[in-house]
């Protein structure tokens, strides 16, 4: 702002062309917006439920609780649509992230940078389950805010440029009640159910994904700086700082300067547009300048040549038969040496995150892993007709639970019912009215999480489970029925249908009578949210006969099981 003051240039769209062009190309990304914990419900052990809810809240958050005006995928296809910036169908509308040229740039013109960004957090979604403790870091570095937000926000508004989108960002994020925060709770949260050394590669792992998300810029440019030099400004060179063998070889050269003072007269070669006299000469010799000369001399061939000992005139100079042998010690030509290996591209190493985050194979096989997997079947404590009942509850509660992995087709009224349910079976109350708040910490503010569908299932039937079990222990009709979930926007119909028909199971009277009294006006309300979300998704399509049709055969499946388990077949 103080350079912006005293009269310096935008410093992240110089016209208002940059900044439609920069919107249109970050576009990619911010049609997933959130989607790197979209999965972190499906699956989670029993340890790491609770975790998963106050991660999970997060994502709610980002797609609206339910309401699509706060939805920030929707934001953003507005913003988009309003500056006539996407792709358009048939009907002249914008086309959203899930569609082919939504973009409106032809194939292969978007930014590397923004793609990268964009698969991986759509992968981490994906992969959550597997790769819980990674997301979550992914997670908490993600919702911490970075600087550019701010200049993004300031110099579109500049423009005359809705900035919402990115204001909200910067409110939500906040590191004490909003998104930061409950990133980093959810961490905490599930750290504390690891002692000793399992914690340690328990915190291994979040730092795994918190340094794969620094890693990924989402942005197609970020700001430059600008210094005044004279009456003009010009963007000010950033340097970063230099490495230990970088200082160890500048400090090398420094101590060396008054040695070699006049020594290199005769040689013609020119550094960066200097002699090695001028570069050496010890009366404009400082800490900073040998660094300088340090990283001129780097691309400098063939005095150095990056990774190559044996081929770099430097260091053959200063062996036996060379014209500086004896003018550096053994010591500080081994500097020199590592200096120039150091010099060599980094390849990526396979194995290095199996390594650090002790996960052996590609699968991943330490023990911190078996927590996902449980190798016996839970036998619930209560009588044979309710038992029975069990993986039917539990199966009721996953029939939704992929919708989300899918931001932009979620960005729509479908998605904020859809939305709306799941919050229901998961405990969160709703938040979908105009004039309501996000609740931020809220509701977790006590560390005691929320009580939903499964926590009171866990109650009824006597024994904590995990989603994998869960499904594992249903019957085989079941489990086929469960395969609907994995394509959730082709079968939206039939799963909303099952949704439907199995309402009324927490009140069938084979498992009422287990339901503690102070649960029962919880279950009422969820029934309640549930039931009104699910209307809504029928009266979307009530002239659409066929899927009516697909909602009413779900309904009957539905019945159908529930009356098969009850009569144990």
């Amino acid at each position: 702002m103080a350079r912006r003051k005293s009269g310096g240039p935008r410093e992240l769209f110089p016209t208002l062309a940059h900044a439609h062009e920069w919107l249109r190309l970050a576009a990619c990304v911010k049609y997933v917006d959130g989607s790197w914990v979209s999965g972190i419900v499906l699956q989670p052990s029993i340890k790491e439920r609770k975790t998963a809810k106050i991660a999970w809240q997060v994502i709610s958050e980002e797609f609206g609780d339910g309401d699509l005006d706060k939805n920030h995928v929707y934001i953003y296809h507005q913003l988009i649509d309003k500056l006539g910036l996407g792709g358009r169908d048939e009907q002249g509308e914008a086309m959203q992230g899930d569609q082919s040229g939504f973009d409106g740039s032809p194939i292969d013109q978007g930014i590397p940078r923004c793609w990268a960004a964009a698969l991986a957090q759509q992968s981490i979604g994906l992969l959550s389950s597997e790769f819980f403790p990674e997301s979550l870091g992914f997670n908490m570095a993600y919702e911490t805010l970075p600087y550019h937000l701010l200049v993004t926000s300031h110099e579109l508004r500049e423009l005359d440029i809705d900035d919402s989108y990115f204001a909200l960002h910067i409110t939500i994020d906040n590191p004490h009640s909003g998104h930061a925060a409950m990133a980093r709770l959810a961490v905490e949260s599930y750290l504390s159910e690891y002692e000793g050394e399992s914690q340690k590669v328990a915190w291994r792992r979040v730092q795994a994904g918190m340094v794969l998300a620094e890693g990924l810029p989402t942005t197609p440019w970020s700001p430059i700086e600008f210094e005044k030099v004279g009456s003009r400004y010009r963007p000010r060179a950033v340097v970063p700082a230099p490495t230990r063998a970088e200082r160890d070889v500048a400090r090398l050269f420094l101590a060396k300067s008054t040695a070699a003072r006049r020594m290199h007269c005769p040689s013609r070669l020119r550094v960066a547009g200097q002699t090695l006299e001028e570069w050496l000469d010890p009366t404009s010799m400082t800490p900073s300048k040998s660094v300088q000369f340090t990283r001129a001399l780097s691309t400098f061939r063939p005095l150095v040549k990056a990774g190559d000992i044996e081929g770099s005139r430097l260091v053959t100079e200063m062996l036996w038969g060379g014209r500086m042998f004896g003018a550096f010690s053994k010591s500080e030509v081994t500097i020199v040496k590592d200096w120039v290996a150091g010099l060599a591209p980094r390849a990526v190493q396979r194995g290095v995150y199996c390594s650090f985050a002790e996960r052996m194979g590609e699968q991943g096989n330490h023990a911190h892993d078996q927590d996902n997997h449980d190798h016996q079947p839970p036998v619930f404590g209560c009588a044979d007709s309710t038992a029975r009942m069990a993986p039917v509850w539990f199966a009721s509660l996953v029939l939704l639970d992929w919708f989300p992995l899918s931001p932009p087709r979620l960005a729509s009224s479908l998605g904020m019912s859809i939305l709306r349910v799941i919050r229901a079976q998961l405990g969160f109350p709703a938040l979908h009215q105009s004039d309501d708040i996000c609740a931020g910490l809220d509701d977790f503010g006590s560390g005691e999480g929320i009580l939903g569908l499964w926590e009171i299932g866990e109650i009824v039937f006597g024994h904590h489970i995990g989603v994998g079990d869960a499904i594992n222990m249903m019957p085989e009709y079941v489990r086929d029925l469960l395969s609907l979930r994995e394509q959730p926007y082709r079968e939206q119909a039939l799963l909303v249908g099952l949704s439907l028909g199995f309402l009324g199971l927490h009140r069938h009277p084979s498992i009422s009578v287990s339901v503690p009294p102070r649960h029962l006006s919880t279950l009422d309300r969820i029934e309640r949210e549930q039931r009104e979300a699910l209307v809504e998704c029928v009266e979307l399509f009530k002239g659409n006969d066929k899927w009516r049709k697909d909602a009413e055969r779900g309904m009957v499946l539905a019945q159908d099981i529930i009356s098969r388990t009850l009569a144990g077949n």
